[in-house]
């Protein structure tokens, strides 16, 4: 799985900061890892260095194998608030969706199994 960290210019990151957020995210959602190819990270500062309360957004798009991209987001006052807000969303997110395809082919039909 490939973590992509994307920032617009109202938020400065340096390699240190990527890093970190590559590993977090990575080790958040490492359970899905075989099943992900991609997380990309876009995070923007919404009120440019105004302090206007939760205006850091960060949006999570992860792309599963062979499946439609799924995407979350968070607004928060801080980057790592709103990073935290989404990755708790993204991990809900794909629990579900993955239980959900697993549970549809142990499931029984009327039709048998």
């Amino acid at each position: 799985m490939k973590v992509l960290v994307h920032t617009d210019r109202n938020i400065h990151t340096d390699e240190s900061q990527e890093r970190r957020i590559q590993d977090d995210l990575a080790a958040a959602l490492a359970r899905f890892s075989e099943s992900l190819t991609r997380v990309e990270v876009h995070l923007s500062d919404e009120s440019a260095w105004r302090s206007t309360g939760d205006d850091i957004h960060c949006r999570l798009e992860a792309r599963p194998t062979h499946q439609e991209p799924v995407t979350v987001s968070h607004q928060a006052s801080t980057q790592e608030e709103a990073l935290v807000g989404a990755t708790d969303k993204m991990e809900t997110l794909l629990t579900h969706k993955f239980d959900r395809l697993t549970e549809k082919d142990r499931r029984d039909t009327i039709r048998g199994q």
